[in-house]
């Protein structure tokens, strides 16, 4: 009987409570709203993350940067604010029954990039921090503004351990680990780019303004992107679609009669997007009868977002370039298409199609072709395997010299998470219709001994096939001499191993240090005979491809990134190399056995005021020259360059700026009997909106 009035007593409770006015249950809240923007340029900054320490509460800031949270209990809390790039700020606040609790955030930049999310070192998604890869940098859109970049060479040139080999003003590569210019691939969002070996592809022709970020990969990467990546990889990824309409137009002048002129214009209606850009480039050059050119180039971004896990987005690029040899102009136009079709069917598995078309036209006659198909499929399994998968198929034709090449891969790489430990092992098949089938393993680890210190170690086995336009058929000429055919070349392999360490040594200061080395078989190099060719007075030196047997590169990198002060950050570098043709016991030729860069970036926001400067220093070098038998070595000088840019806002959408290279007009040599430019200014006015 008890029992039964209890239960009666809790029926009738429970009823009374439900018929209640439900202000009589209600917690009181309020409400937090507020915008979020940059503090130097005071523009909104769209996807920050505002929550309330301790809560599931929070938002993201919307295209004009202001955010609402609605539903919070009345209180005080810690409010954080946190995005990719910017330092992370915790505001005190009290929120109030019934009424609106205004709180706005003015974020600043970090050169840490810790939390910055980077895909090209694994083919998946990691936090800079978090790659399991020793070498991995990231140059972001916000780097870009801020050094006042106006090329993509300048923007690499803010990379520690990257060493510019420049042999005339549009002749030029990176080199990194003391590996050629050819042993590091190029990709534009993931897609290979075409370049005859001895020299990277005219990389200016990349707007700044069509980049979101550089990803930059040293060491060999070739599990997961095949040929040419022995020295790493430099993937430069391009913007999205803009969340509103955008508009940005730039006029600059410079010595040598240079020019360049540019506009950028972006929207999206609906589940459509695009951006589009045109640059204009010319410039006499140094040396007019070589350097001197003019560009035109149209870029594009065109995506539609079927759904929120399924977006179609095309690529397309069209370039022109005028430029003179042996006193004429010649003319070149390249024509490129990136399709990439990317799904995610679940929160464990993403799958990524990609297609490219690159089509080369020189002077009114095809001379390359070439398309590239592929695939990419990664899932976590059982919450501990990361596995990625994948196929590509890549040809290149060469209608000039009659040749084709063409390689069927497939690659998988796992992902094993062991807190603290990370173990990534993968392998690759390449199949070549030239030189056969070869089997390319990597592994590599990361070990978190601590929230600020990690520690890393790679090491993988790597292929390089020897590109089509060495098999010349007769004497032709190239930007750097002669080259002459062999046709005794064979390709080249190679064995890279990598440790390092990574140590946050405050909020505001990472270190970084590493130790590589490189084993190559057969490696290929364009060695001068001694010989001169050409007509008297406009001749030039004879070069001829072959494979040194055996040689090994080793050495070490140090990086140190520093918050000084909310508005001055500053960036410093060094590299020590140790090479070595183990066939002849000599240095390799035009390796610096040390690098070294200094960068400083200052804002002065009351000003509108933004300050760049960069310094390097580039170690002794040797090259040789041979006649009939003998083989003579010669150096190359060391040298320091200072290098400043300055920008200043105007009104609120514009800004003028000017760039010195080579303050101090130092007289230098990248190669034998070619003297490098001396000060250089460049100048001019950007719109944007």
């Amino acid at each position: 009987m008890k029992f039964f009035k209890l239960i009666t007593t809790i029926l009738v409770v429970v009823m009374l409570l439900a018929f209640l006015p439900q202000p009589c249950l209600a917690v009181d809240t309020g409400k937090i709203e507020g915008k979020v923007i940059d503090a130097h340029t005071q523009r909104p900054l769209v996807g920050a993350n505002v929550v309330i320490e301790g809560t599931t509460l929070g938002a993201a800031s919307g295209t004009d940067g202001s955010y609402v949270i609605t539903a919070v209990p009345a209180g005080e809390y810690n409010l954080i604010v946190s995005m990719m790039g910017y330092r992370k700020i915790t505001k005190k606040v009290e929120v109030f029954a019934d009424k609106i609790t205004t709180v706005n955030f003015e974020l600043k930049e970090t050169v840490l990039k810790g939390d910055m999310i980077v895909v090209t070192a694994t083919r998946t998604e990691h936090f800079l921090k978090d790659v399991p890869v020793v070498s991995a940098d990231v140059i972001t859109k916000r780097e870009i503004e801020a050094a006042n970049v106006e090329t993509v060479t300048d923007a690499l040139k803010l990379v520690p351990g990257l060493y510019q080999h420049q042999i005339a003003e549009a002749v030029s590569g990176f080199k990194s680990q003391g590996l050629p210019v050819d042993y590091t691939l190029i990709l534009i969002d993931g897609q290979r780019v075409y370049h005859c070996p001895g020299r990277m592809p005219d990389l200016n022709i990349y707007p700044v303004e069509m980049i979101d970020r550089i990803e930059v990969i040293k060491g060999a990467a070739a599990t997961l992107y095949g040929s040419e990546a022995l020295g790493g990889v430099i993937n430069i990824i391009t913007k999205s679609a803009p969340h509103k309409p955008t508009f940005s137009a730039s006029t600059a002048f410079g010595d040598y009669k240079t020019q360049i002129h540019k506009v950028s214009h972006g929207n999206k209606v609906g589940k459509f997007g695009y951006r589009v850009h045109y640059n204009h480039r010319e410039s006499d050059g140094v040396e007019p009868e070589l350097d001197r050119f003019r560009n035109d180039d149209f870029w594009g971004t065109l995506e539609y977002k079927f759904t929120p896990t399924l977006k179609l987005t095309l690529k397309p690029g069209y370039y022109r370039h005028r430029s003179v040899w042996k006193g004429k102009y010649g003319k070149e136009e390249k024509t490129l298409v990136n399709c990439l079709w990317e799904w995610k069917p679940d929160e464990l598995s993403n799958l990524i199609v990609m297609a490219s078309l690159q089509e080369k036209l020189s002077d009114g006659d095809w001379w390359f072709s070439g398309h590239e198909v592929g695939l990419t499929y990664n899932r976590l399994v059982k919450g501990v395997h990361l596995v990625t998968g994948g196929y590509q198929f890549h040809r290149d034709k060469f209608d000039m010299f009659r040749r084709e090449q063409y390689t069927h891969s497939f690659y998988v790489q796992d992902e094993i998470a062991f807190r603290p430990l990370t173990l990534v092992l993968g392998g690759r098949v390449d199949d070549h219709n030239w030189w056969g089938t070869h089997y390319n393993p990597s592994a590599s680890l990361l070990y978190r001994a601590t929230d600020d210190l990690r520690l890393k170690a790679s090491a993988g086995k790597a292929f390089k096939s020897p590109k089509a336009c060495f098999f010349v058929p007769e004497r032709t000429m190239r930007p750097f001499g002669w080259l002459d055919p062999n046709p005794d070349l064979g390709p080249e392999e190679s064995i890279s191993y990598q440790i390092g360490i990574e140590y946050r040594i405050s909020e505001n200061i990472l270190s970084k240090i590493s130790l590589f080395r490189n084993d190559i078989e057969d490696m290929l190099k364009t060695r001068p005979t001694g010989e001169m060719y050409g007509p008297p007075g406009k001749k030039r030196p004879v070069f001829i491809p072959e494979n040194i047997a055996r040689v090994h590169t080793q050495g070490l990198e140090l990086g140190l990134l520093q918050q000084l002060t909310d508005n001055l950050s500053g960036q410093l570098g060094y590299s020590f190399l140790d090479t070595e043709d183990e066939e002849t016991g000599e240095e390799l030729t035009y390796e610096p056995k040390h690098i070294a860069m200094l960068v400083f970036n200052w804002k002065v926001p009351d000003y509108g005021l933004g300050i760049n400067l960069r310094g390097e220093y580039i170690g002794k070098r040797y090259y040789e020259v041979k006649v009939k038998k003998t083989v003579t070595r010669h150096e190359l000088g060391d040298y320091f360059l200072a290098h400043i840019k300055v920008s200043k806002d105007l009104l609120k959408y514009s800004q003028v700026f000017l760039a010195v290279d080579n303050i101090f007009d130092k007289s230098y040599y990248e190669y034998e009997g070619r003297e490098m430019p001396g000060r250089k200014f460049f100048g001019g006015l950007r719109v944007k909106l």
